[in-house]
């Protein structure tokens, strides 16, 4: 396999991300440093792995140097400092303590952004011992991406060893057993239980979750990528996607949030080629009234979205 790019070119700042409440606590100890400490670690992951970092005996010198640059001035902190406040930012839960015990920099939304930045990716390397994102949380943010697919065939693979060892001790199942798993089979539970209503309730608060998610990307996405002649129009489509659940495209609904990470990715196009929305608004003007346009603009675009973005 050739090379391929592993490490992003930017990453989206959510709005709100510096009035993280975790980060209170160590603001009222450290400062102003700890914003920089935590953006730098951010951008280190990011434009290296793409998703984490090692910090163990050999790296954590080097990154705690390279987020002393950036620390730069009359008041430059000592590194046990540095060393003290990614720790802090550990303990407050911006990064995964588990996987920090095991020496890596990482946590589950920077995950989330990666995922959802390579997911036209051909091809992306990732080292599921320190992945944390789930089949159905990589699904709720995009089911084409070429990280689910490596993820699936690496559970296939292990459940078909687990099969064969399985058979290869057990041999047959008794007929006690079998009449245990007919026992259960009849006595499945015919109506919803409270943990059913309450899981329906926790996907439907991530289902939110994700709309407000995409929605502050695509926002600041338009305002760093777009030209102005076109901002406008792209944010008053992205604050209808945010009052509905659904947009009709070519005739199938789309769920609201996954419109606006399709949005994201061609707003991120257009930072490299305006020609990608200049030709999509020129054709726009020949459609017969408002309505017709605006659902004109926003199917170009959606489709546009799928032409690819690596």
């Amino acid at each position: 396999m050739g090379q391929f790019k592993q490490g992003l070119d930017y990453f989206p700042f959510t709005i709100g991300l510096l009035k993280d409440r975790k980060l209170r606590k160590l603001k009222v100890k450290f400062g102003y440093m700890v914003t920089i400490i935590y953006i730098s670690l951010l951008e280190l992951i990011y434009s290296d792995k793409g998703y984490y970092i090692n910090y163990g005996l050999d790296s954590k010198e080097d990154v705690i140097c390279d987020i002393l640059e950036n620390l730069q001035g009359r008041y430059t902190p000592e590194a046990e400092t540095v060393e003290q406040v990614i720790d802090g930012l550990v303990a407050c839960g911006l990064f995964s303590d588990d996987q920090f015990k095991s020496e890596i920099l990482t946590s589950k939304r920077i995950q989330q952004i990666y995922y959802s930045a390579t997911v036209e990716r051909k091809a992306v390397d990732v080292n599921f011992d320190i992945w944390l994102l789930d089949e159905k949380e990589m699904r709720k943010l995009s089911s084409k991406s070429v990280i689910l697919a490596n993820f699936l065939n690496r559970l296939n693979e292990e459940d078909n060893r687990s099969n064969e060892e399985q058979n290869q001790s057990n041999g047959t199942k008794s007929k006690k057993e079998e009449s245990k798993k007919e026992e259960s089979i009849y006595h499945l539970p015919q109506t919803p239980s409270n943990q059913d209503m309450e899981i329906e309730e926790d996907i439907q608060e991530e289902e939110d979750e994700r709309l407000n998610y995409f929605y502050d990307l695509v926002i600041e996405a338009i305002k760093r990528c777009v030209r102005d002649e076109y901002q406008n129009v792209l944010e008053d489509i992205a604050k209808y996607c945010k009052s509905v659940e659904f947009i009709n495209i070519n005739g199938s609904n789309v769920y609201s949030w996954e419109y606006l990470q399709e949005l994201y990715y061609i707003c991120g196009r257009a930072s490299e080629n305006n020609d990608t929305l200049a030709k999509i608004f020129d054709k726009v003007n020949s459609q017969p009234n408002v309505i017709n346009q605006r659902k004109y603009l926003m199917t170009a675009i959606y489709n546009n979205s799928k032409l690819g973005y690596s």
